[in-house]
């Protein structure tokens, strides 16, 4: 039995949304980020004041950002110039209407404002791949987590011959590092973006969150794994496991896996 491990940071961005019953509802709390939006019997309220918004057409867009049929709430205060029938979320913190592209503000020092995304994106077309990219007709972007507020946080990937019509995360699984294109598989980790040309793109699979094979070779990820007391890297990063026999590498749980040789546990 070979065995490695590996440890983590499993970051998980996102909210847990709640499914509206068809019944009569006597409460619900709706909770963004750091807001409280509470479903009664009497009405909406946010933060314990009622709220003048229609319960039959109410949507909670996430963050902190909800909206009827004709106005769009942000903090619970109505936001006058935004245009409510086409306003919508395309990423956590981003949003775009008929007018423009939207994003919320984070910072420390200051509330959190809704301002215009300043860039060169184009509007009708920008949309969240995950919560690491995003892309338009025109290109892809990283989301940059360390953006100094009021600063542009999507920058453009820089790698050639990426196809942003086709980009896509490989498979919808926390802490994905794994897209790829109609041409091409790209890893993608915290400090690093890059074409992985030597996966075969048409039989790529992703076994586990550890683990992903090709026809020919078995990926793991390197990041403080430990064997036989060598340590990897430190930053994100993928290596060949040596010895697999990736057409027969099969996982049996998400630690444990075999091929026609070998019992393998990865950690």
């Amino acid at each position: 039995m070979k065995t490695f491990k590996a440890s983590r940071l499993v970051l998980t961005l996102g909210l847990v949304f709640g499914l509206f019953a068809a019944v009569p509802l006597a409460f619900m709390a709706i909770r963004g980020t750091g807001e409280g939006y509470v479903i009664g019997v009497d009405g909406i309220t946010h933060n314990g004041a009622p709220l003048d918004i229609d319960r039959d057409s109410f949507e909670w867009l996430g963050a902190s950002i909800v909206k009827d049929s004709t106005r769009v709430y942000f903090h619970g205060q109505p936001v006058a110039w935004a245009d409510a029938p086409t306003f919508e979320q395309i990423g956590p913190t981003f949003f775009r209407d008929r007018n423009g592209l939207y994003r919320e503000t984070t910072s420390i020092f200051t509330e959190n404002q809704l301002v215009p995304l300043t860039g060169d994106f184009d509007s009708e077309t920008l949309t969240g791949v995950d919560h690491a990219f995003y892309k338009d007709k025109n290109r892809v972007y990283h989301f940059d987590f360390n953006f100094i507020a009021g600063g542009d946080p999507l920058e453009p990937v820089d790698v050639e011959g990426i196809d942003p019509a086709t980009f896509e995360a490989v498979d919808e699984v926390p802490n994905v590092v794994w897209y790829r294109d109609a041409k091409w598989i790209y890893f993608g980790g915290w400090h690093d973006f890059r074409r992985a040309e030597e996966i075969d793109r048409d039989t790529f699979e992703v076994l586990s969150r550890q683990v992903a094979k090709d026809k020919n070779n078995v990926y793991h990820l390197t990041r403080g794994l430990r064997s036989e007391g060598e340590r990897a890297t430190e930053r994100d990063d993928y290596a060949v496991l040596k010895g697999a026999h990736a057409p027969s590498f099969r996982m049996i749980d998400q630690q444990t896996f075999e091929d026609r040789n070998t019992a393998w546990t990865i950690e």
